[in-house]
């Protein structure tokens, strides 16, 4: 108890006080949302539900982009696509249950990422590229063992990542 409560005495140490924390960060919203925009209306004329149903869309929209950027500037792993950090009891079957697992699946983990380009939102990058290039001496290694005694060898340093990883790099077992 007394690490812990020393651990928690200098994380108070370092808080921020609001009056400052508070202009910064909204400055930092500010500067995040003037990296790109998306404005969609109804057409000149447009019936009320059409111009109600643009607005949706467009509220949709940033509210997606606010939910990457969330998970993804400061996170120790890459967004997850089979919902995210955010998933609901609807099955009955628990708070964090994923029809998919709990791999990450690069061709739907890539996704996301798309979208952060297109928006400048490069920063969200850095959690994807730190977990996989983080297990990449692992992957390294068995790709040699898994080629190094087939027909076709694998150069030093080449790596085969799967479809499919855990969070360290191996199959799913």
């Amino acid at each position: 108890p007394r690490e812990w409560l020393s651990a928690v005495a200098g994380v108070q140490s370092n808080v921020v006080p609001a009056a400052q924390a508070v202009p910064e960060h909204q400055k930092f919203w500010a500067r995040v949302w003037d990296r790109s925009y998306l404005n969609i209306t109804g057409a000149a004329g447009a019936s009320t539900e059409d111009t109600a149903a643009a607005k949706q869309v467009m509220d949709h929209a940033h509210w997606q982009r606010y939910l990457e950027l969330i998970q993804g500037m400061r996170s120790q792993a890459p967004i997850k696509f089979n919902g995210q950090a955010f998933v609901v009891n609807s099955t009955g079957k628990g708070w964090d249950y994923r029809d998919w697992g709990a791999c990450y699946w690069w061709q739907n983990t890539r996704q996301p990422y798309y979208n952060s380009l297109a928006q400048g939102d490069r920063d969200v990058l850095g959690s994807m590229f730190k977990f996989y290039g983080g297990m990449l001496p692992y992957v390294q290694a068995r790709t040699a063992a898994q080629f190094n005694q087939t027909s076709t060898p694998i150069s030093p340093g080449g790596a085969l990542y799967p479809e499919t990883v855990t969070q360290f790099g191996a199959y799913n077992p």
